[in-house]
């Protein structure tokens, strides 16, 4: 099935079959399934090739109307297929948005264990610092985990977060000023407005 590992579609089946095999939701259960052999299968390896290979499977079985169903059955199954690729994004070096990633946190981010929760939040910390300056990838996992564990609100977290980029952008300022001029007494002891290079003043 487009390249699918058969043990991800059959787990994917036993689970619909437990659900009471809701018309379409066999498409969300394969997505779930996939995310759950990633955390198996090694969060930087094999368990990649899952996502990829379900990703790509849902989104063409999707786009060829062979998993159409009732309206709110297929928002669920358009919203799981983004959250796969959202954090294969992620995984690849893509910042996501808050909407996005609230979205997945509410669907299929919810059946993640602590391995994979962890790693998600690994990516999505290194994608953020990579596209933000200042942001650190240590100071953007610890705001993120706390989100995405329902501990702070969004609003909160974004001002946690932009507030430590400008101050980590701060720092890093003020250690390259007293690095370029570190022979020169700061402003605060700057009275007389000269200062004396060997004999002469300038």
């Amino acid at each position: 099935q487009g390249g699918v590992a058969e043990g991800i579609i059959s787990d994917a089946c036993s689970s619909w079959l437990e659900a009471g095999c809701t018309p379409g939701s066999l498409g969300v259960e394969l997505a779930e399934q996939s995310l759950l052999a990633w955390e198996r299968d090694g969060v930087h390896d094999q368990g990649v090739v899952h996502l990829r290979k379900a990703q790509q499977y849902l989104e063409q079985q999707l786009a060829l109307g062979m998993l159409s169903t009732a309206p709110s059955i297929e928002r669920r199954l358009k919203t799981a297929i983004e959250s796969l690729e959202v954090l294969i994004g992620a995984i690849d070096g893509v910042a996501p948005s808050f909407a996005q990633l609230n979205r997945g946190r509410e669907g299929i981010y919810s059946k993640l264990s602590y391995q994979g929760r962890t790693a998600m939040i690994d990516a999505v910390a290194k994608a953020w610092s990579a596209a933000m300056p200042g942001l650190t990838p240590g100071v953007a996992a610890a705001h993120f985990e706390e989100w995405l564990q329902g501990y702070t609100g969004r609003r909160s977290m974004v001002e946690d977060v932009a507030s430590a980029a400008l101050q980590e952008l701060k720092w890093n300022l003020q250690m390259k000023l007293d690095a370029t001029f570190a022979n020169q007494q700061s402003e605060a002891y700057s009275s007389p407005s000269f200062r004396v290079e060997g004999v002469r003043e300038v």
